[in-house]
Formats: structure tokens, sequence, C-alpha cells
């Protein structure tokens, strides 16, 4: 985005320019990256059928 237009709780203190992932983002991103992690363990089709269960959350669905 380049330009810092919300509340400064939304970005890293060192981001000055608006140039870096929100911080909410960033932790969402991380939560995303463990649960591939997990459902990675899952043999076929569960692993399929609880990635399109994590999806739709995501999603709002």
């Amino acid at each position: 985005m380049f330009w810092r237009h919300l509340p400064p709780s939304f970005y890293e203190a060192k981001d000055l320019y608006g140039n870096r992932d929100l911080v909410q983002a960033n932790i969402a991103i991380a939560a995303a990256r463990e649960a591939a992690a997990k459902l990675a363990h899952l043999p076929e089709p569960y692993r399929s059928f609880y990635t399109q269960r994590v999806i739709g959350i995501m999603k709002g669905d």
C-alpha cells in the first residue's frame, strides 16, 4: 500500500511507510502456515476434506 492510513496499532513499530504486512495479517499468515503443516500429516482424502473446511472458514462460508 505504501501509505499509512490505519491506526498505528495496525503497523509494525518500524514500518514508517506502511509497506510491510499488517500486524494482524502476519499473525493470520503464521496461523495458516501452522494449520497447513498440521493438515499435511493427514492421509488423503482427509487432508483435502479438512483443507477445504479451513478454506471455507477463511472465506466466511
